[in-house]
């Protein structure tokens, strides 16, 4: 597939495919386990960030009929050692039948420039468990990403 990709930021409308993606990416990496969160959760989460959150940005990526193939967003988090804020990818998808493909990496160059423009230092990824998704990993590593050390969850009642 030779297609040209266009990247272009995710407005509210886009909204339900952005949740869509992110679903699947959740599904995939959990082997169709994503918990009590269905589909609609992470409908309700996308109009909500993308209508009333400033610290919340994300990218989508089209083929040249306009159809969404893939997914990135990015949020601002702030840390001492980070001398301020900084972004974070809280989630980078990308259709199966369009990987490996330098799609992913055309979502990363446009997050790299996002952080650019907002004058973040960097940005950080956490990376899917391992060793199952090495090639994750690799894909990352090979964008520039270097490890700093896994990441934890601790997961806290919700009101």
């Amino acid at each position: 597939m030779n297609n040209t990709i266009t990247i272009l930021p995710a407005q509210p409308a886009d909204a339900d495919t952005l949740a869509r993606l992110a679903f699947a990416m959740e599904s995939e990496l959990w082997d169709g386990e994503t918990g009590e969160r269905t589909e609609q959760d992470y409908r309700d989460a996308c109009h909500a960030l993308l209508e009333q959150d400033n610290s919340f940005w994300a990218l989508l990526a089209k083929d040249e009929q306009g159809q969404v193939i893939g997914m990135i967003t990015i949020s601002l988090n702030a840390a001492l050692y980070a001398g301020g804020y900084f972004g974070e990818i809280m989630e980078l998808y990308v259709e199966p039948e369009w990987r490996s493909q330098g799609i992913g990496q055309q979502l990363i160059t446009a997050a790299r420039q996002l952080a650019e423009a907002k004058s973040w230092p960097f940005l950080e990824v956490g990376a899917p468990p391992q060793p199952r998704w090495q090639k994750t990993l690799a894909f990352y590593q090979q964008q520039g990403f270097r490890e700093i050390g896994p990441r934890l969850e601790l997961v806290t009642e919700r009101p």
